[in-house]
């Protein structure tokens, strides 16, 4: 399924073409994550320790490790406006611990 992002965030029409959805309306969503919202960040390069779930299920992402392993939040990366969460694709990571049971069930 491929969304298209648009702002104010509105993520499509139904099948029944009646209204724009969600991700957090598709049945089984239970992790959302959006660079531009929910981010707690630290000091400038803006280590991520936290990513809040967007999803209402409470799965936020969460790294309590040193700043190397933080991945970081970069402004205007998207269309030279909208946020990115930058990983090194070397040790940064997230946690997201009440997901474990959905992968690992």
């Amino acid at each position: 399924m491929v969304i298209r992002r648009t702002y104010p965030p509105k993520w499509g029409r139904r099948r029944n073409g009646s209204t724009e959805w969600t991700p957090p309306e598709i049945d089984g969503c239970k992790l959302w994550l959006r660079s531009d919202l929910g981010v707690t960040k630290g000091a400038d390069p803006f280590p991520v320790s936290i990513w809040a779930d967007q999803s209402g299920d409470g799965n936020d992402a969460t790294q309590s490790g040193a700043d190397a392993i933080k991945p970081i939040w970069v402004d205007n990366q998207i269309n030279g406006i909208y946020p990115v969460i930058r990983f090194d694709g070397v040790q940064q990571f997230f946690i997201c611990n009440g997901l474990a049971a959905t992968f690992n069930g």
